[in-house]
């Protein structure tokens, strides 16, 4: 078998074994679910998931793996360290010597690493989100493999971080909306219709129509109040 066809089999084998292990999940347990699974794959002593805050300095870490995991920071500015060039939306990988490429980065010379490799996560408006990346205490094995397998699970996790705020930010829409109609002074009612009415019938028939099909579905405190 030729060097392209092992390296190609090698990144479908990966690929399949991540993949595989994450199905099905949502959320934190699938971004936590995620850098385990890369941890196994690229045989990598830290694996980290970060989203990157206003701003582009700093990042909030998601999920970690390995060693220092429960240590990790959960925000820190990227300057000077590899995520920074990582945020600026470019795959990082450097196979080995990256205490030496880094040396005022003291984590990296206590942690003993040697190995990095970083992809950035863009969401569907090409905006940077956030990183997806791996460090190894060996020199990094595999690492064109690597830096594909990080690209591909990079926007998986940016799809997951971005549908995840778009939820967050219905319920806080939801929970605002509510507390402005709960609290205010009007009486705000909600009227569904237990079947539908065709709109090209005459104003009249659709008015007597709304009157026997239409019911009470939700209302705010004041509308009890007023019709008890």
């Amino acid at each position: 078998m030729s060097a392209p066809t092992e390296a190609n089999g090698l990144l479908e084998h990966l690929v399949f074994e991540v993949t595989e292990g994450v199905a099905g999940q949502t959320g934190a347990a699938f971004l936590h679910s995620l850098v385990r699974r890369l941890a196994t794959a690229l045989e990598a002593d830290f694996v980290l998931i970060a989203a990157l805050q206003p701003g582009g300095e700093r990042v909030t870490t998601l999920a970690a793996f390995g060693g220092d995991a429960a240590d990790a920071p959960k925000e820190y500015s990227v300057a000077g360290t590899p995520c920074a060039h990582v945020v600026k939306k470019r795959v990082c990988c450097y196979p080995s010597g990256i205490q030496q490429m880094f040396p005022d980065l003291h984590s990296l010379a206590e942690f003993g690493a040697e190995g990095y490799v970083g992809s950035p996560m863009v969401d569907s408006y090409g905006r940077c989100v956030g990183l997806v990346c791996a460090v190894t205490r060996q020199p990094l094995r595999h690492p064109k493999q690597a830096e594909t397998l990080l690209q591909l699970l990079a926007t998986h996790a940016a799809a997951e971080l971005e549908r995840k705020n778009y939820e967050d930010e219905l319920v806080r829409s939801e929970r605002h909306y509510r507390a402005l109609v709960n609290h205010g002074n009007e009486a705000v009612l909600r009227v569904e219709l237990d079947q539908p009415i065709a709109l090209d019938l005459p104003d009249q028939e659709q008015l007597e129509l709304i009157y026997r099909h239409a019911y009470v579905a939700d209302c705010n405190e004041q509308a009890a109040r007023i019709f008890g």
